[in-house]
């Protein structure tokens, strides 16, 4: 198994280069994930690729709406769009948001909350001054509906009987609540988090629990280093109750350490990978 570092992280960035140099479209995750390393300024000859690769998309833009991977496009988008002076970027962004915010009414926590999560994550490129607070309510809607203290989400958000749901379901759910934290600032949010994956902890979820469990398993480990730095954060230590012996540190590198290997088989497609590492490691 090779180490979990920066070499490691270039590898994977060098074989998106390589793919995006030979014509290819890599995809949303892929470019994300560059577009993080140049706002981080990590690697220097990465903004010319990046950029024109964006251009690509842009000019496709509407071809984004209905795809399975909106959400990353919008979420990339959006990104895009705060560090940069195009405005076609906030409009494509924008376009893709209509289209995400119908899955905040879907019945699948899974679904509804990465719907949510992503809109949450673009309030900024959109004239709607009541997204945010309508992203909110739609979070707490799903909550309300799918919790029960100390089991965990549901898989329906309204069911007659509840059925703790699986990977997807925890994971979304947490990473909305986290990201409705740092927008909203609402202390229970970011605590809630903290229980869905502490309960993601100690679970041994099956194989195959997600279409595409490899990307599940690695937005996990990554979800869990955002945990870790915010566990960093002393405001936070002094307002929040604390799970008792949690590392999510730890926790981030022990679940990317596992996942090294298939990460090494997939090329760029292991993208998803890279951004969790990327978190990870920011943390050492």
């Amino acid at each position: 198994m090779q180490a979990l570092d920066r070499p490691t992280l270039d590898r994977l960035t060098d074989q998106i280069l390589d793919a995006l140099a030979g014509g290819e479209r890599v995809g949303a995750v892929a470019l994300q994930l560059l577009l993080r390393r140049v706002s981080a300024n990590d690697r220097d000859d990465l903004a010319e690729p990046l950029g024109a690769a964006m251009a690509i998309e842009l000019e496709g833009a509407g071809g984004h709406a209905g795809a399975s991977d909106r959400e990353e496009w919008l979420v990339l988008f959006s990104e895009a769009a705060a560090i940069s002076d195009d405005a076609r970027l906030a409009r494509a962004a924008a376009d893709l948001l209509l289209d995400v915010r119908c899955g905040w009414s879907s019945p699948a926590v899974d679904v509804a909350m990465r719907s949510i999560d992503a809109s949450l994550l673009s309030v900024h490129v959109t004239s709607d001054r009541n997204l945010a607070a309508s992203a909110i309510d739609a979070l707490e809607r799903v909550i309300a509906g799918a919790y029960r203290p100390g089991s965990g989400v549901s898989h329906e958000v309204v069911a007659p009987a509840f059925v703790r749901g699986g990977l997807g379901d925890h994971v979304r759910s947490a990473s909305a609540l986290l990201t409705g934290y740092m927008l909203a600032g609402r202390l229970p949010y970011a605590m809630l988090a903290d229980e869905l994956m502490q309960s993601v902890l100690r679970t041994s979820w099956p194989h195959g629990d997600n279409l595409t469990p490899f990307a599940l398993e690695c937005d996990a480990a990554r979800l869990l280093a955002r945990l870790a730095a915010l566990h960093r954060d002393e405001e936070y230590q002094r307002t929040a109750v604390l799970p008792v012996g949690a590392d999510y540190a730890e926790s981030a590198g022990a679940r990317l350490a596992a996942l090294e290997p298939e990460a090494r088989q997939l090329g760029i497609g292991a993208a998803p990978f890279g951004l969790a590492l990327a978190e990870w490691l920011d943390l050492q």
